[in-house]
Formats: C-alpha cells, structure tokens, sequence
C-alpha cells in the first residue's frame, strides 16, 4: 500500500530520508509467513529436518498446520501502539520494539483468552510460541517481556 499506514502495519518501505512511502498490512504479512512455512513444510528435506529436530521419523499434517499456526503468530508483538508508532506518527507514543512487546503480550488476560485454543497444540506449545517471538536470533527472558509489556498496551 502506497502512502503512511492507515491500519495495523507489518512492513515498511522508506526512502532514503526515512521517511514511510509503503507498507504491507500486518495481517497480510502474518499469512504470508504462514504461508511460507506451509510451503517448506511440503519439501521432504525441509519436513524431514523438521520432525528430526521433534524427535520424530515424520511430522503428521495436524503438526505442521499447527507449526503453520505459530508461524503466523510470530509478529504479535507489532500488535502494539509503541511498534505501530514507528510507521504511524499519529499515535503519538514513543516507539517500541515488538519481541519483547510479542512475549510481555503472552502476560496480558486478553491475550491470553485469544491464545487459549492453542493449548489443545499439547503442553509445549508455548514454549514454541516463545521461540517463534523470538524470531530474531536470540532468546528473550519473560522478565524482559513483563518489564516491555509495562510499557507497552496491546491496541485492540
């Protein structure tokens, strides 16, 4: 989309003064990225590295649409004012980063509710939901993410 974000954004194009000339809408990029696992998923060496890595000689299609599922989650942290502030001068917050934001979120009662079909993913789904938050190479502490979540409200 051309233009400032007019809604939730996930990606942002700039010119060369930093200023936002086009934006993917953050819905759009979290299908997209589940997308691309589903994809992967479908390439036997990628699948079978995969359920390797699970302890597992396969994985079944309810375990990877799940894998599907997380993947698309991996962004919940732009779900936040301070993120969204960063392509969206009118929120008028100061700016925030959305991995610690995306675990601090896991803390909110809200999110929590919204989270709550996940667990029949089985009992190490939010261990895996914490990794995929942390998609940016390094583990992040709770303790990090309850002290960004004081900081930051989930926009809805």
């Amino acid at each position: 989309m051309k233009g400032l974000p007019s809604t939730f954004w996930g990606k942002l194009t700039k010119d060369l003064d930093g200023v936002v000339t086009a934006w993917h809408p953050l819905q759009d990029h979290c299908a997209d990225v589940a997308a691309v696992t589903e994809a992967l998923l479908a390439l036997p060496l990628w699948r079978m590295r995969m359920a390797r890595l699970a302890g597992r000689d396969d994985l079944s299609a309810s375990i990877c649409a799940r894998l599907c599922v997380l993947s698309a989650l991996h962004d919940l942290g732009k779900f936040t004012t301070p993120f969204q502030a960063k392509g969206r001068p009118d929120l008028r917050v100061p700016e925030g980063g959305h991995v610690e934001a995306g675990l601090g979120a896991l803390i909110d009662a809200r999110v929590q509710q919204c989270l709550q079909p996940l667990e029949t993913f089985g009992a190490g789904v939010y261990g895996l939901l914490a990794a995929a938050l942390a998609h940016h190479g390094e583990p992040k502490s709770f303790e990090a993410a309850r002290a960004s979540h004081q900081h930051a409200s989930v926009t809805g």
